[in-house]
Parts: structure tokens; C-alpha cells; sequence
């Protein structure tokens, strides 16, 4: 995992249609694991755009993490700043005559707080955690997926 992984734009290319594409995106993000519980990563909100879109808005931080943030002025700041800030995710062209579904994902909505004295997105790294458990989704719908990131 890059620590700036949350500032790239994510593609995947797959042979998977893009209705399964749009349910891997939406189930990474809303389903719930025990495994999950104990990764840092979001909650967030799905809503479809169309039949070829999905934007994702972030509610706070999940698992263990959103027990603890509150004893911290600070984490409790930065995650209220997060709030709302939002993943698209987007087919690009779809799965036929041998060509892939190709479909994108990026942070499109975030707020930058100061950390000491450092700008940084507020809750990356927890944003950042999310859109590694879309691709693991990804990966489980078509294990052959290509997954770039620019």
C-alpha cells in the first residue's frame, strides 16, 4: 500500500461486467466482516450515478479505530473534517468482443487539515484503506484483474 494511494486515480480492468463492477465497489464499502473490524478503514454511504457510476460519501472511521476516537481532540477533528469527502468510482467502457470492462476510482471530494505542521487529506489513511478493499473485492469477482494507479 503507497502511502499517497488515496491521491491517484485507480483502474481496473477486468472481465467482469459492469453491474458486477458497480456491486464490488458498493459491498467493499457498506458490507460488513469481521476482518474489517480490525482494518482501518471507512464507513461510508453508496449511491448509484446512472448505470455507470457510483460516488461513495465518507460517515467516519470504522472498526476498532471508531471506538477510540473519541478520547482525541484531535482524530475526533480530523475525522469530523473527512466527513463527507467522496470515491467515484466509474465504468469507462464495458466487457465485449474481447475487450475488458475498464472502470476508474479516485477521491474526488476530501478536506486537507494540518498535522503538526504538515497539510495532509484528512482520515487518508483510513480513505486510503478503502479503496485497497475495493480492489480486493475486485480481485475476488475476477481474480485476473489489472489494477493501475496514476
Amino acid at each position: 500500500m503507497g502511502i499517497f494511494d488515496h491521491r491517484k486515480t485507480w483502474r481496473f480492468e477486468t472481465k467482469a461486467a459492469p453491474s458486477e463492477c458497480l456491486n464490488a465497489f458498493r459491498s467493499a464499502l457498506t458490507g460488513r466482516s469481521l476482518a474489517n473490524a480490525f482494518r482501518v478503514v471507512g464507513r461510508w454511504d453508496v449511491a448509484p450515478r446512472g448505470t455507470s457510476a457510483a460516488v461513495a460519501s465518507y460517515k467516519g472511521r470504522g472498526g476498532w479505530v471508531r471506538g477510540v476516537t473519541p478520547v482525541s481532540k484531535s482524530a475526533t477533528h480530523e475525522q469530523g473534517a473527512a466527513q463527507g469527502s467522496e470515491l467515484t468510482f466509474k465504468i469507462e467502457g464495458a466487457a465485449g468482443d474481447g475487450h475488458p470492462t475498464v472502470c476508474s476510482m479516485w477521491l474526488s471530494r476530501s478536506t486537507t487539515v494540518h498535522v503538526a505542521i504538515f497539510p495532509t487529506t484528512a482520515d487518508a489513511r483510513f480513505i486510503r484503506g478503502s479503496m485497497h478493499l475495493v480492489a480486493r473485492q475486485l480481485q475476488r469477482v475476477d481474480p485476473g484483474v489489472k489494477i493501475g494507479k496514476a
